[in-house]
């Protein structure tokens, strides 16, 4: 339910930041699917947590 907002936003601060930096296109793609994977899994653990809780 939360994961694939995440991940966009995730893929999004990738880009800005390596936007900060500079870098080729593919620096970016790399920074956003960094960034999106990374806000995936952390999503995927708090979509578990809020779910053992009862709280989802």
């Amino acid at each position: 339910m939360l994961m694939i907002p995440a991940a966009l936003i995730g893929a999004l601060i990738g880009l800005f930041r390596i936007q900060k930096k500079g870098g080729t296109w593919l620096d970016k793609i790399h920074a956003m699917a960094i960034y999106a994977i990374a806000f995936f899994i952390a999503s995927m653990f708090v979509t578990i947590i809020l779910d053992w809780f009862g709280w989802l």
